[in-house]
């Protein structure tokens, strides 16, 4: 990558939020891959009955109890009474709550059918809608079965379904495998291709069943959806199971914008060995687990921006690990997401261009730069209530061989940082090149 293209880069990475657009909040899922994919069929399950009404089933209701109930899996079967289940749900928690059991879960594994109407069942408990015998969770209008279905599209994440459909323009019952194996690229932002807003976004495992040359994904909700007077239903991703990409081992850019993650854990992308670009902006990211990219020794470049108008929010912690194992990687922004005590752990990594503009900085250990071999370019930007920067990080900059200028914001013009005189108002921007 020259320098003209690093540039570039950073230019398109920190102006793009001009161009912007249940989890059920309170589910604590913690890293349990069962609740996870339980609450995504409730979701689904959501979307259905949306799309498809069930007698007996109040869709707010179902909503509600969705984003208020708190699922966890427990590694035994259990027992309601007399009888083994599946699942317990308990209305009168607090939150409300339902226990799933893996085994049973898991010996209904293939049968999507069957898993989704549990966890309606389920929810009907916490609604506490008489639901014992199955009378109403029995009538869910599921789509066409999987020998319908050839490529098993149909069961998918609504917005998966949606998007795989609008690409190939034919329903999911009629796609085939052959089909999805020549996909390279999806691109995929809140609407359906008839322009339908899609105001759930879920992701679980077979999500990419039969995409094993998926090159490109992108999903996320754009500056329209996000502005849309109906953004009070929209349901950003919040969480989900790394195994989801086991099904699409080729895929070397993935672009997750303006979702609703709050942490990235440990190898939460792993199994995208092949991945060279990784883009988690807009979200509401707050953590960055150890060893949270692990497994991406072909990652190149990194974006980790926030929403530059986000009023709260951004990166409070990073483990001291977090970046360990990306010796490749050249470009790093974390654009309006990082701080002041976010340098150190810049120590693993021997970037090329590095993207570190943020209201939240108010000074840099240069060592934290300087170290960097392979470094051409560093851009900065000042905490507004303390515009100058410390001599030190310029000089620091300045004696490893970079070229600084500053900006002033009085007079929104670069210059040479030396004649930038300690106590104005220059040097709150740092451009520096070597």
């Amino acid at each position: 990558m020259n320098h003209d293209l690093l540039i570039r880069f950073f230019l398109a990475s920190s102006l793009a939020f001009f161009a912007q657009p249940a989890r059920a909040d309170g589910v604590g899922n913690g890293g349990d891959s069962y609740a996870i994919e339980f609450v995504g069929i409730s979701k689904s399950v959501l979307e259905r009955v949306r799309t498809v009404p069930l007698a007996g089933v109040d869709l707010a209701a179902l909503e509600h109890a969705i984003e208020n109930t708190r699922v966890i899996s427990k590694a035994e079967d259990l027992v309601l009474g007399n009888r083994s289940v599946d699942a317990i749900n308990y209305p009168d928690s607090n939150p409300p709550e339902i226990v799933i059991s893996r085994p049973g879960w898991d010996r209904i594994a293939k049968d999507e059918r069957s898993r989704a109407r549990l966890v309606l069942h389920e929810m009907l408990g916490i609604m506490r809608v008489a639901d014992d015998h199955y009378q109403i969770s029995q009538n869910l209008n599921l789509p066409a079965p999987t020998e319908n279905d050839p490529a098993q599209v149909c069961g998918r994440s609504t917005w998966m379904r949606e998007a795989l459909e609008g690409l190939l323009h034919k329903g999911c019952e009629r796609v085939l495998v052959s089909e999805l194996q020549k996909l390279q690229a999806i691109d995929f932002r809140g609407r359906t291709a008839d322009g339908r807003l899609v105001r759930t976004i879920t992701f679980r495992k077979g999500d990419l069943l039969h995409l094993v040359n998926l090159d490109e994904m992108v999903f996320g909700y754009t500056g329209d959806t996000v502005g849309n007077p109906d953004e009070k239903y929209c349901d950003p991703l919040r969480e989900f199971d790394p195994a989801v990409f086991e099904d699409a081992p080729s895929m070397t850019f993935l672009g997750i914008e303006f979702q609703g993650l709050r942490s990235i854990p440990r190898g939460q992308f792993s199994p995208l060995k092949n991945l060279r670009k990784l883009s988690v902006t807009g979200s509401d990211l707050s953590e960055i687990a150890d060893y949270a990219f692990q497994g991406l020794t072909q990652l190149q470049q990194l974006s980790l921006w926030r929403d530059y108008w986000a009023e709260l929010g951004g990166i409070d912690r990073i483990g001291n690990h977090a970046f360990q194992g990306l010796d490749r990687l050249e470009v790093l922004s974390f654009f309006a997401n990082f701080r002041t005590n976010h340098g150190k752990y810049l120590r693993d990594l021997n970037l090329k261009a590095a993207n570190l503009a943020s209201d939240d900085i108010e000074h840099i250990d240069p060592s934290n730069l300087t170290h960097m071999s392979r470094l051409k370019y560093v851009w900065v930007q000042g905490k507004t209530t303390t515009p100058v920067w410390p001599r030190a990080l310029i000089d620091g900059l300045t004696e490893a061989g970079f070229s600084c200028n500053c900006i002033s914001n009085a007079q929104s013009t670069w210059e040479p940082c030396a004649t930038a005189q300690h106590g104005d108002d220059r040097g709150m921007n740092l451009n520096c090149t070597r």
